[in-house]
């Protein structure tokens, strides 16, 4: 049997009208729109879980980003990234930490990792070879608010070159994205 859920949703407009957004429709739409052949219908939060521990066990099999401290990640950094059996290259947009019970918005460079509960990134899609594409589908940017474990390693700034219409590897970014699609595929 498939769960309704419904969330409700206010607005301060001249006639203080109460509209209600079917969650189940919006979730199919999000679905349809990234042509995510994996995905059910109705995702339980049981499924979400497993299928997000099973990312992270996929993400320990390939090394660490290279965040020393001479490289620290920031925002605007570029990283490699795994979602699901899936790399990609995608650039900070945000990065939190958590302190307390609460999560905090930080502009710092980070040396380590697993000081962060989550991060914001544009996600660039791998085209063919070391080119790689910020819209999918023809359509759509994607943008991901995710645990820090996606990133499998961490990008120098010199080695990515970013035009209008796509992002281009070079250089070890480029070898580093071949050794793991190659490793990958195996």
């Amino acid at each position: 049997r498939n769960l309704e859920r419904t969330k409700t949703i206010f607005r301060n407009n001249e006639n203080n009208t109460l509209d209600k957004l079917d969650v189940n429709i919006a979730s199919n739409l999000v679905s349809y729109l990234t042509k995510n052949d994996d995905s059910t219908l109705t995702k339980s939060r049981e499924n979400r879980w497993k299928s997000n521990k099973k990312t992270d066990n996929n993400t320990k099999d390939h090394p660490r980003a290279d965040n020393s401290a001479f490289l620290p990640l920031q925002i605007g950094s570029f990283v490699i990234a795994k979602f699901d059996n899936t790399f990609c290259v995608a650039q900070i947009i945000a990065m939190y930490e958590q302190k307390s019970l609460m999560h905090s918005y930080t502009d710092t460079p980070v040396s380590d990792l697993k000081s962060l509960s989550y991060v914001s990134m544009k996600i660039f899609f791998h085209v063919n070879g070391a080119i790689f594409s910020e819209i999918r589908d023809h359509h759509f940017l994607i943008f991901s608010h995710t645990k820090a474990s996606h990133i499998i390693h961490h990008l120098v700034l010199k080695d990515v070159i970013i035009s209008e219409e796509a992002l281009i590897l070079k250089g070890q970014a480029k070898e580093y994205f071949n050794a793991l699609l190659k490793s990958n595929n195996k």
